[in-house]
Parts: structure tokens; sequence; C-alpha cells
């Protein structure tokens, strides 16, 4: 059987569900020692799984010298306890990192791989990545998507293309129909918040656009339909939202939940959802958690063309999608949605590809296949 070190700077939130899942499905067939920074209340959770793990931790608050010296940490493991496969979970923050403690890698005899979740925008990024897998710093790296695969490879040479693997984002949350049909939404009061139901839903940063979807609700006229807005205040704001739902005269049709939602009512919203909207900025070069989550609820997806999410949503026919931060591209897709729902012709049986390929059994079988021939 052979040995993992998995290894990740932090352990919150959507990393720490994907990390959980990536590695129970991998004890099937690995001995895999997670190594992250210490989390009391995360360590209760490994147990109940059967996690081997080490917590580590840092005095450096600076971002860079906060990563090195994880990164440092989890080396000195990995040399401790013989284990020759480092596996880098969120390897976007750590590329200028890599390549300064490669030649610590070589006298440790560390084969190290990683899993890229966004392709770089920056051109530094991009230049970093290419020499990283050029010269065997990465000996292979994983990332989510076949249109970010296609991007990395025209960074390397043709010899290299090979040692880039695409395994599709999987759904994290596990589907109740049964239990949480019904689930009743707090202060969602039906009879006033009309169908159909748009749900936007995550952390509000800038790169989710919730302005340009704001805009384009102003632009659809006499038409029923509500935006169910749930997410943690980050860029965006309550007051901010509060402001345009005033001035953009959609009082009755927008609800908004700013508050934390647990893990266990997640699938709750977007069972109640008829359409998963995601009006992104041309910056968001990722997968979206809200976009597998939809799938696995078998919802219609409205996204932007460009990147990940537009040829997800185009090569899988998941829905429709927009011109990229054009609130009236958006508004028209929306009318197209709410004209379509009002004549009882959505249909998301064609999902049914993208929602095996999401599934977290899947998911775990190809990372499987793809430690397979490195350990």
């Amino acid at each position: 059987m052979g040995r993992l070190l998995l290894f990740d700077t932090i352990n919150t939130g959507h990393r720490l569900r994907y990390n959980q899942s990536l590695i129970k499905g991998l004890l099937k067939q690995y001995e895999v020692l997670y190594v992250t920074k210490t989390c009391k209340e995360l360590e209760r959770k490994l147990i109940d799984d059967q996690i081997d793990y080490r917590f580590i931790n840092t005095k450096f608050k600076y971002f860079l010298l906060h990563d090195l010296s994880l990164l440092l940490r989890a080396y000195s493991i990995a040399y401790t306890y013989h284990i020759k496969r480092l596996h880098i979970l969120y390897l976007d923050s750590l590329l200028i990192l890599l390549l300064l403690t490669f030649p610590i890698m070589c006298l440790l005899r560390l084969k190290i791989s990683g899993t890229l979740h966004w392709y770089p925008s920056r051109s530094y990024k991009k230049t970093l990545l290419r020499i990283l897998i050029r010269f065997r710093v990465l000996d292979n790296i994983v990332v989510h998507g076949e249109y970010t695969k296609n991007k990395v490879i025209k960074l390397l040479d043709k010899r290299d293309s090979s040692r880039v693997i695409s395994i599709v984002y999987p759904n994290l949350h596990e589907i109740h129909d049964t239990k949480i049909e019904s689930v009743q939404i707090k202060g969602l009061d039906e009879s006033k918040f009309k169908r159909p139901y748009f749900l936007l839903f995550g952390g509000l940063r800038y790169d989710k656009g919730i302005d340009i979807l704001l805009e384009a609700m102003k632009l659809i006229k006499e038409k029923q339909f509500t935006v169910l807005i749930v997410g943690k205040e980050e860029y965006y704001t309550k007051e901010f939202i509060e402001h345009y739902i005033k001035q953009y005269k959609l009082v009755d049709k927008i609800y908004l939940n700013l508050e934390y939602v647990p893990e266990h009512e997640v699938p709750v919203y977007f069972n109640k959802a008829d359409s998963v909207i995601l009006p992104y900025r041309k910056i968001f070069s990722g997968q979206s958690g809200p976009l597998t989550e939809g799938v696995a609820n078998s919802k219609f997806i409205i996204g932007p063309n460009r990147g990940e999410l537009g040829y997800t949503i185009k090569h899988y026919n998941l829905g429709f999608t927009f011109e990229s931060e054009d609130s009236n591209s958006l508004s028209e897709k929306m009318n197209d949605f709410i004209y379509s729902y009002d004549l009882g012709r959505i249909n998301v049986s064609s999902i049914s590809q993208y929602k095996q390929e999401i599934s977290v059994e899947t998911f775990a079988k190809k990372y499987q296949n793809f430690f397979l021939k490195e350990v």
C-alpha cells in the first residue's frame, strides 16, 4: 500500500470539506497522513473519519512567511515518517515558495504534486507554473476541468502535457430530497416571494458580481420572479445590497440571508431554487461550488460564457450562458428562463452525465488513479 502526505495551509470551509472527502476516498488504497494547521474543532472529525493527521503551527502572520514555515514543517514531517510523496492540496498560493524550497526537496528526495484550483491570471504566476512543471519541481498537477487543463498545457512543451490531469470538482454535500423538501426557510414567505426562484449562494466577493445581477434584475419588467441571495458579507455588504434593492425597486424580488448557513442547511436552499445563477466577473477563473451543488440538485444553471464555468455549462448543456460582465445579456437569459418556466418547459435531463462526474465516488476514483502511477 502506497504512502502519501497531503498538505494544506488552512482547513476551513469548502477546503476542509474537499480535503476530508478526498482523504476518505484515498484511504481505501493508500496510507494517508494529513498535515495541516492546528484546529481543535477539526480534531474530532479527523478521529471519527479515522484519518491520521499531524497539526502544525507558526508564529508568523505575514502570509508568505506563514505559508513558508508551514511548508517546511510538512517537508520535515515527510522526512521523519519516511514518506516520499507529498501532495499539496491548494497549490495556487504556494508557487513561489515551491521554487524557493526546491533545493530542500532535492535534499530530502521528495516527489511533489499538487492541485491547482484556479488558472493563474497574472503573467508571473503563469511563468512560475511553467517553470515548476518543466523542471519537475512539480511532478504532476491536478486541475478542475478540461478548459483549465488545456490552458495549462498551452504553457508547456508537448512532452509535459501528460502531467496535467483534470478531475472535476465534486459535490461535497449529501442530497436527502425526502427530508429537505418539507423544510421551511426562515423568512421566505412563498405567498410574497413569487417563483421562479434564482439562487445566488456563497460569499459576496467582488468577483462574484452581485452588482451585475442587481442591474440585470432592474431591466426585467412585468415578470414575477425572486432571487435568493444567501452568503456571507465580504466585498459587498448588506448596506450596499439594501441600497440598490430600494433604488431599483426590488423589495418584493429579493430574499436576503447574509447569516451563517450551517452545513446541513445548505442543500435546503438548493432544493428550494429553480435555477442557480452565477453572475461572476471575468477574473473568476476556477470552478464553482454552487454550480456543482446546483447540478447535484438537478437545477438549471445560468452563468458566464467565459473560462471554466462557460466551458462546463456549454459542454455539458447545464443551462444558459450570458456575456460575462454584461447585465443586459444576463437579464435576457433570466427572461428566457422565466418564460420557459412559466410555460413548464424547463428540462434538466441533460445534466445526468455531469451529475455522475461530480459524485464523490468518481472524484475519489480519479484521484486514486492519479496517485497510482506516482506512489
